[in-house]
């Protein structure tokens, strides 16, 4: 067991390093955004997930889209985050405690590609409210932290702090892969904190939440943005959209790693395909020698 919790943590560790600048300055409560979902220990596959397996094609057709041929071209459709994450830290830092004047600030820059890192800051800011307005009541704050609150979270709009997703779907005309990433690791955390409260209705809005998380990451994985795939891979191999499917989390692990190679990810290859059945293992070895033969490029097998 000890090594699935191994895994486990580095699956999330690689996600939460690489993307770590997606938690900065929250204050959130950590096990809201820690905790894990329990990983099943066997190795079997079930009947419906050999059946799902067989029936993929036995040479998958590594769509030509996503196909990169050339570093140079690679090196282009690469995304990261961590860039995205900076800009936004700087912009927080320059708008702190004048919520309403960086508002004003992303209605300026509509149209505008700068209009991104404002919106994740103000994003940030909300997220950052929310977990403060869900840990406490605001009648059992103390006058400073009452203060504190209203400064920093009174003027964000009340619907903004209870879903601060909305922010994305009402500032932004169209999602960047940068964004959709954002709100994959962010429908990711909510609805783990959502489903520790065990209420029927929160429940079905934490399964909402993992099919946006889906929706939005595999998008933004297919758009070469390495941190969606190791969050993707992460999803995948924990079960998080269901029953765990260690091909899936396979491929977008070898995504990851072509994009960026890093002797982290190869460990965690290694590992997910040590637990795979031999029928999963055909498949991903079947999917490793037509899509991943070439180390400079990378391919979508699903596509």
């Amino acid at each position: 067991m000890n090594n699935f919790k191994s895994r486990s943590a580095i699956l999330i560790y690689l996600v939460i390093l690489i993307s770590g600048i997606f938690y900065a300055n929250s204050d959130q409560p950590l096990e809201s955004s820690t905790q894990k979902s329990k990983i099943p220990s066997s190795i079997e596959t079930s009947p419906q997930q050999i059946n799902a397996l067989t029936a993929r094609p036995t040479s998958p057709a590594c769509s030509s889209d996503i196909l990169i041929e050339s570093e140079s071209k690679m090196d282009a459709k690469i995304v990261r985050i961590y860039d995205a994450g900076r800009r936004m830290r700087e912009i927080q830092s320059e708008f702190k405690n004048r919520v309403t004047e960086l508002r004003s600030q992303i209605n300026l820059l509509a149209g505008n590609p700068k209009q991104e890192f404002y919106v994740l800051a103000y994003f940030a800011n909300a997220k950052q409210c929310f977990y403060k307005s869900k840990n406490k009541k605001l009648s059992e704050f103390s006058d400073q932290e009452r203060e504190t609150f209203n400064q920093e979270c009174g003027q964000i709009e009340s619907d903004y702090v209870n879903t601060p997703l909305l922010i994305f779907d009402r500032l932004l005309l169209e999602k960047t892969p940068t964004v959709r990433t954002y709100i994959a690791m962010t429908a990711i955390e909510l609805s783990r904190f959502y489903k520790l409260s065990g209420e029927v209705e929160l429940t079905e809005h934490s399964n909402g939440l993992l099919k946006l998380a889906k929706k939005e990451g595999e998008e933004a994985a297919q758009s070469g943005v390495v941190d969606a795939n190791l969050l993707m891979a992460m999803a995948y191999d924990e079960g998080l959209f269901g029953e765990n499917d260690r091909v899936k989390s396979f491929v977008y692990l070898r995504r990851a790693n072509a994009m960026l190679p890093s002797q982290s990810v190869e460990k965690v290859i290694i590992e997910v395909k040590g637990r795979m059945s031999s029928t999963e293992l055909k498949v991903a070895n079947n999917i490793e020698n037509t899509c991943f033969s070439n180390s400079s490029k990378f391919a979508n097998p699903f596509g």
